[in-house]
């Protein structure tokens, strides 16, 4: 009896071992679970971070395009508006050339009508007299 109480003995040992071994192996699995899904927790940021990135440096590029393009239109404005400049400065130089000639034909007029030459005869044929004679009429 001593023979089977020793093994007993050591079969439940050997049971508590094993059932030791069994727990140990569960708490692996679990960890081991844990870890691969941390990995994944850490390989789905580090993917998410690369597509962020993507999306910035894509962002960046638009907004460089955009002032680019931005600065293209407003040199090509102002160019624009450099040219309808002189173009204005050339009818405002037009116009008062235009209303200074104007201003002097009744003057020329008169002169013409009384007589009053600068130093000739009067006889003399004036660029301006048909239009002194449109104006009599």
């Amino acid at each position: 009896m001593i023979v089977v109480k020793v093994n007993r003995e050591k079969i439940g040992k050997l049971s508590r071992e094993i059932l030791s071994v069994k727990e140990s192996i569960g708490k692996m699995k679990l960890a081991s679970l844990q870890e691969q899904q941390e990995q994944a927790k850490t390989f789905a940021e580090k993917d998410s971070l690369r597509n962020l990135e993507v999306k910035l440096y894509q962002t960046a590029d638009l907004m460089e395009n955009a002032k680019a393009s931005g600065l293209e239109s407003v040199q090509a404005i102002t160019s624009e508006l450099n040219g309808a400049k002189g173009s204005l400065q050339n009818v405002v130089y037009k116009e008062s050339s235009l209303r200074s000639l104007v201003e002097s034909r009744p003057r020329e007029c008169e002169e013409r009508a009384f007589g009053i030459e600068g130093g000739g005869s009067e006889n003399r044929v004036h660029s301006w007299e048909p239009a002194c004679q449109a104006s009599e009429k």
